[in-house]
């Protein structure tokens, strides 16, 4: 469901949802392991280009991390999103803006 207004969810709910998502999130990340395959990815190319320089390995976590954060809606194919959130999700985007989404049955 796509909300109106913030003011719909009472803090307890909020609260609630948050913990939640949050869960959820962090639960899809380590699963996946996104993180650590785009810093392995940023560091085999930068030593591909001969473009790492030396310093501690966090640091270099911390720039490949700072370099995705750089990112904007620009940088999504927004087909190729649409078509993931239908097919592995169930969810279809009808419109845009206003945001309206449907469940689906595959």
């Amino acid at each position: 469901m796509v909300r109106d207004d913030i003011n719909e969810v009472n803090d307890e709910e909020f609260d609630r949802l948050i913990i939640s998502f949050d869960t959820a999130f962090d639960k899809y990340f380590k699963d996946n392991q996104l993180v650590e395959k785009y810093v392995a990815f940023y560091i085999a190319e930068r030593l591909k280009y001969n473009f790492l320089f030396r310093q501690t390995l966090v640091d270099i976590i911390r720039a490949s991390l700072n370099d995705l954060a750089q990112l904007n809606e620009d940088d999504c194919n927004y087909d190729a999103m649409k078509k993931i959130l239908k097919e592995q999700y169930s969810f279809e985007i009808i419109s845009d803006d206003p945001l309206e989404i449907i469940c689906i049955d595959q």
